[in-house]
């Protein structure tokens, strides 16, 4: 897209992209309704408060290894042990109060409690013994290897999920440890899809009128909330005319938590989503200091229930909806979700191009990565990337942000860039700091 006016003469005041987060915040209040969850029904779901650990894990010192427990001060330093074993312990016994005697070593097998004294476990692979059942043990151990440490994972009283965490899989394991059956989470929101424009078309219509195109925005947003486990309610393609979404927004405000719109936010006559939420509430932000995606839109109206309903405005152009779905779309929901976000990793590449860009813009460049001959990652810049590109994300292997203070990045730098799989995570935040 070639303009000749900066943005700033052209569209008026920007908002920059450091006080998107910062704005949206200010904006929009969490829900706050919990629900009680049965512990794998959580999963997806932003916690409510703080889910403190009741036990330690593991709960004794226990056995890493099959193997032979030992006194590790009965051990001589440099030569050989020679030790009987009489006696074994496995794991689920429960008669550790037993007596053992320090001076053998105890057969032991992985998971099982190890008695009082006894602080170091020889791998069965590391002995040898003979008929007499006299175990020899080589030099080389360390006093505490092979050994599972009380709560050498949590520590009765550690916070293992903060308030606005997001419960993932590998957090449910670590629930039901401390036999956690039910977690206390945020309500999600539901969430109301809209599109707008005379030019677009629902998907299944075989005949549409000459230069007219499928709908693909909406199709994006509800792929994305049906991913991140949000309720929806598609209400379809709006004309652009300004009674006809004054009607669908008011309709939507009352049985939805949020709203999503696509189309209708640039400055054309024909572009009434603006003036819509105008009419009806309160335009909150108008145009947005990121590429793709400048005429991205925030407001607020209240429904009849006196609930004020946040919506956000996507541009028309396929990508650049997309990248703000993936940016301050994600952001949206995970504020009235009660949640919280965390900055993105990133892996770096050199660069294989040069970059040049306007300063005062936070700019998304999709890029693919590719393997040099000595092993560095390589990236460039996707063939096509343009606002309306939309396939550009489905053949891209990440993205470089450029802040908005840099106007030019010579080939032969390295950068950081966002992987794909990044992007699609909630609660990924690739804005300013949270």
């Amino acid at each position: 897209m070639a303009q000749l006016k900066n943005d700033c003469d052209a569209f008026g005041d920007i908002l920059p992209s450091k006080d998107i987060i910062k704005n949206i915040k200010k904006i929009i209040k969490p829900i706050n309704k919990t629900v009680k969850k049965p512990l794998l029904d959580s999963i997806g779901h932003f916690v409510a408060n703080d889910i403190i650990a009741l036990y330690d894990v593991p709960p004794t010192n226990n056995a890493a290894v099959d193997g032979y427990a030992v006194v590790f001060d009965k051990l001589l330093s440099f030569q050989d042990t020679m030790m009987p074993s009489t006696q074994k312990i496995i794991a689920g016994d429960t008669t550790t109060h037993l007596h053992y005697d320090n001076n053998k070593a105890l057969r032991i097998f992985t998971g099982a409690i190890l008695p009082d004294n006894f602080d170091t476990i020889f791998m069965q692979e590391d002995v040898v013994i003979d008929e007499n059942a006299m175990v020899t043990l080589p030099p080389g151990l360390k006093k505490g290897d092979n050994v599972r440490m009380k709560g050498e994972d949590i520590n009765k009283g550690d916070i293992i999920l903060k308030k606005g965490d997001m419960i993932q899989n590998f957090m449910i394991g670590q629930c039901a440890a401390q036999n956690i059956m039910h977690i206390l989470c945020y309500q999600k929101p539901k969430i109301a899809i809209i599109s707008t424009g005379n030019e677009i078309y629902d998907i299944g219509k075989n005949a549409i009128p000459y230069g007219s195109q499928y709908d693909s925005n909406r199709y994006n947003i509800m792929a994305l909330c049906q991913q991140w486990g949000y309720d929806f309610t598609d209400y379809g393609i709006v004309k652009d005319n300004l009674s006809a979404i004054i009607e669908i927004l008011t309709e939507a405000a009352n049985d939805n938590d949020m709203i999503i719109i696509s189309g209708g936010a640039s400055t054309g006559d024909e572009d009434h989503v603006v003036n819509a939420i105008k009419h009806i509430g309160q335009l909150e932000f108008w145009r947005i200091a990121i590429k793709p995606g400048r005429p991205a839109m925030m407001g607020v109206i209240d429904n009849n229930q006196k609930k004020t309903i946040p919506i956000l405005g996507l541009p028309g152009n396929p990508a650049a909806a997309l990248t703000i779905m993936l940016s301050v779309g994600k952001a949206v929901i995970t504020v009235l979700s009660g949640g919280q976000m965390t900055q993105a990793y990133h892996c770096q590449a050199l660069l294989d191009f040069n970059i040049k860009k306007k300063a005062g813009r936070l700019e998304f460049i999709r890029v693919t990565i590719h393997h040099g001959d000595d092993g560095v990652k390589i990236v460039r810049r996707c063939r096509n990337a343009g606002a309306g590109i939309l396939s550009s994300y489905s053949f891209c292997d990440g993205v470089i942000i450029v802040d908005e203070d840099i106007k030019n990045i010579s080939c032969n730098t390295m950068v950081n860039v966002i992987l794909r799989e990044t992007l699609l995570d909630l609660t990924t935040n690739l804005l300013a700091p949270f």
